[in-house]
């Protein structure tokens, strides 16, 4: 209701005031003239951005911040009430479409004028999740991609970044801090951390961002499961009965998960995590004496 109030109010209440005849009067002055008629020019963008932002703020299924609301309203409302204008002029230039399609002219031009305006809200919706979101714009063409050598060392670096966080008595990571300190787009981290979430090896606590707990004791993970998951993830959804091959290569395959468990032995997420959390224990300043 208070969207579409503050945007229909836009040209009525410059209509409104414009014929007054005080302000006509006003209009007469030179400077005063002006100021007035560039306020007036302004009043419909105002109230347009402040219109979208509410949009952003209230409408989501998510906390929105007044900044990037406010941007992304900015960049929707400038949009909108420009192409708004630009729209009006090209209706008005359209005779030829009224005596084509006759009474369904309104119509068609009505419908991709409804179109235009998702597009822009659309639009403005995004800046504002991007400027929200930094962490989801990455540089370069296409979407990255890790291979598999990647995405075991980053599930080694997540586990063990959340256990010395743990063992060392400090705040748990959230995904913002996983991107920033592993330098890895947000949307390629989401699916690794889904897939750890599911094999019940991370936990996510209730804070605002939430935080990533390991789910039990770091000494009764093994790092041998933690690759397992890693390695694993998604193919139960696709391949769940698995993917035929000949006995040699399962031989192969069955060596490899031997060899990697013997090298690994009994170590566990709690060895791998314990030399980072005793130097995060030393960086933490002392209690101070009494």
């Amino acid at each position: 209701m208070v969207g579409p109030l503050l945007v229909f109010s836009a040209p009525g209440i410059t209509a409104t005031v414009m014929n007054m005849e005080t302000v006509r009067d006003l209009l007469a002055i030179g400077a005063l003239g002006q100021s007035v008629q560039a306020a007036s020019r302004l009043t419909p963008y105002l109230l347009v951005i402040a219109a979208f932002t509410f949009i952003f703020i209230f409408i989501p299924n998510a906390r929105v911040r007044l900044g990037p609301a406010l941007v992304g309203g900015a960049a929707g409302g400038i949009l909108w009430q420009t192409a708004g204008w630009v729209f009006a002029l090209f209706v008005a230039s359209s005779n030829q479409y009224a005596a084509i399609y006759s009474g369904l002219a309104i119509l068609v031009l009505f419908m991709i004028w409804l179109y235009l305006s998702w597009l822009i809200l659309l639009f403005g919706a995004s800046v504002a999740f991007y400027i929200q979101h930094p962490e989801y714009l990455y540089a370069g063409d296409g979407e990255p991609r890790l291979s598999n050598r990647m995405r075991e060392r980053l599930a080694l670096s997540v586990m063990s970044l959340v256990a010395a966080r743990f063992l060392a008595g400090e705040h748990a990571p959230s995904q913002s801090e996983f991107t920033r300190l592993l330098g890895v787009p947000t949307h390629a981290l989401q699916t690794l951390l889904e897939a750890l979430e599911r094999r019940e090896l991370l936990v996510l606590s209730g804070d605002d961002p939430p935080r990533y707990l390991p789910a039990r004791d770091p000494s009764s993970i093994p790092v041998a499961a933690v690759l397992e998951t890693v390695r694993a993830a998604g193919e139960e959804r696709f391949l769940a009965p698995g993917l035929p091959a000949p006995q040699p290569v399962d031989a192969l395959l069955e060596r490899m998960r031997q060899a990697i468990e013997t090298s690994l032995g009994e170590m566990t997420l709690r060895d791998l995590a314990a030399p980072s959390a005793e130097v995060s224990a030393r960086d933490r300043p002392a209690p101070p004496a009494r």
